[in-house]
């Protein structure tokens, strides 16, 4: 981008025009740490998300991407990311503290002053219960009610039914691959052909940052 950048300001001058001026920006690496932040590759965090999720997965990022992401999306000078920096290298910090510091700016600036500290105190208590083996669902958490529902449901079809995925067989392949979890003592479901028993309401978390609450 740069060559066309300069490119377009000797065309501007050979035709007597005032030429542009031109910035560019190293480019933001997105959550999986190699390619550039991008939808195409799902490794974004969109300015829309909801304050926990963004903060949720602020804290995904590695350690040495957050200093970038401190210099590219915050206004923390170079000096204040050296000194932060130097501690960790030196082990006279954590990361983390740090970490959840450069998630609550960000939230804060998309979503207004004190949301940022709420989602991080949000984050915080769930990955308390997780350690206690308690789920604890956070804010606006998906809730799909079922009316006059049968005895029981395949947990596949209660899932596609929700929205919150599209297609049976990739709900089948996080089932196989363990990463649905059911009720406060985070039960792990592998079995594709697995049913809920209604009427009950059943609070499930998908992967890392999703849940759902399932009524009927």
């Amino acid at each position: 981008q740069k060559f066309n950048l300069l490119l377009g300001r000797e065309l501007q001058n050979s035709y007597g025009m005032e030429q542009q001026i031109i910035l560019t920006m190293p480019l933001l690496v997105g959550l999986d740490g190699k390619l550039k932040m991008s939808k195409s590759y799902n490794n974004y965090i969109a300015i829309n998300e909801e304050p926990y999720s963004m903060f949720a997965k602020c804290m995904s990022i590695s350690d040495e991407l957050m200093w970038d992401y401190f210099n590219l999306l915050t206004s923390t000078t170079l000096e204040e990311i050296d000194k932060m920096r130097t501690a960790c290298s030196e082990q006279k910090e954590n990361p983390m503290l740090f970490k959840k510091d450069l998630g609550a700016k960000i939230v804060d600036q998309l979503h207004g002053s004190g949301t940022g500290l709420e989602a991080r105190n949000i984050w915080e208590k769930e990955k308390e219960k997780t350690k206690q083996k308690k789920m604890l669902l956070p804010p606006n958490t998906l809730e799909y009610s079922i009316d006059n529902p049968k005895e029981s449901i395949s947990l596949v079809d209660l899932i596609i039914d929700s929205g919150m995925e599209k297609s049976k067989s990739e709900v089948r392949r996080l089932i196989k691959s363990g990463a649905i979890k059911i009720g406060d003592n985070l039960e792990n479901i592998k079995d594709i052909n697995y049913c809920l028993s209604f009427p009950g309401t059943y609070a499930l978390k998908i992967g890392k940052k999703r849940y759902l609450k399932i009524n009927g």
